[in-house]
């Protein structure tokens, strides 16, 4: 099967400003090639890319990433976010926040206005590329899913 990979988002929208002059940072939005109206609403990944909190952008997606937007039928977001030492750790993850409330949020309606896609803001993962990874591990922290995790004791044998 063949499936055309994204080159270019399909949207990239400010989800945040910061310091007197407004200094925007934004996101990249990948959806399907063949998403339909009628369709289902489809679930969010949002990718934090790597460099050790000093370098990156979000326009570095690995291809495999871009790829699956279509072949898995999901959206693909890739936020930017600050980075030391011009920005210290409580501001990179600050972004982190504003991203994923931007996306549950904001983005819905944005692409439902600008691509007609619908996206379900229950399914909702995070995921990144080495610092991205941290990132996207305590983004769990602002993320409140509706899920229970089953408590197994530990035994010691």
């Amino acid at each position: 099967m063949s499936v055309t990979v994204p080159v270019k988002p399909s949207a990239t929208y400010v989800f945040k400003t910061f310091g007197e002059d407004a200094i925007p940072i934004e996101l990249d939005v990948y959806v399907p090639s063949t998403v339909d109206a009628h369709d289902k609403p489809l679930p969010v990944l949002v990718w934090f890319h790597g460099g050790g909190l000093l370098q990156g952008y979000r326009g570095r997606v690995a291809p495999h990433f871009l790829h699956g937007v279509t072949k898995y039928n999901h959206v693909l977001v890739s936020p930017d976010y600050r980075l030391a030492p011009q920005a210290r750790m409580p501001e990179i993850v600050s972004d982190v926040a504003d991203a994923l409330a931007f996306v549950r949020d904001a983005l819905p309606a944005k692409l439902a206005s600008d691509a007609n896609v619908k996206i379900d803001t229950a399914r909702i993962a995070t995921c990144g590329s080495s610092a991205g990874g941290w990132l996207s591990l305590l983004a769990a922290y602002y993320i409140k899913a509706d899920m229970s995790v089953p408590q197994i004791p530990l035994d010691e044998r």
